[in-house]
């Protein structure tokens, strides 16, 4: 069964894992480098969140602000799950985990994301809640008021 739970240093090569085989699978250009342990420890400005089955990562989802957002919003940067895990609900699992998580911070006013066009993850995300509020050639960008 998997659990979430927010990320350690000891899952740093578990999430690397992850983010090497849809390297692999999709040739994703955003995934060139692996994280650094620094990359996903929680701290004032970033969080993972991790899908765990008996130990091993099975997905995650990286979220942080970022300079060019407003005081009051996050973004999430990364959700992958693997692919031995996919159409299990553990997308949507850490989704919801993460809204939760923000909404008991209680710093937080919006999530925002970008997600390319014509993927599954754009029904995932409408599912739970996101709207597009902007559309670009490749891709688009979605918010979830909190």
């Amino acid at each position: 069964m998997n659990k979430i739970q927010i990320a350690c240093e000891s899952d740093l090569e578990g999430v690397n894992n992850i983010r090497q085989a849809v390297r692999e699978d999709k040739n994703d250009p955003h995934t060139i480098k692996d994280y650094e342990v620094g990359d996903i420890l929680e701290n004032n400005h970033q969080v993972t969140f991790l899908s765990k089955d008996q130990n091993k990562v099975t997905g995650f989802l990286n979220m942080h602000k970022h300079h060019t957002l407003e005081n009051n919003d996050v973004a999430i940067i990364e959700l992958f799950i693997h692919h031995q895990y996919r159409c299990q609900g553990i997308g949507e699992y850490l989704i919801r985990f993460a809204i939760e998580y923000c909404k008991s911070k209680k710093t937080y006013s919006e999530i925002i994301l970008s997600v390319l066009k014509n993927i599954p993850a754009i029904g995932l995300y409408k599912k739970c809640g996101f709207i597009i509020t902007k559309e670009e050639d490749d891709g688009m960008w979605m918010s979830l008021k909190l």
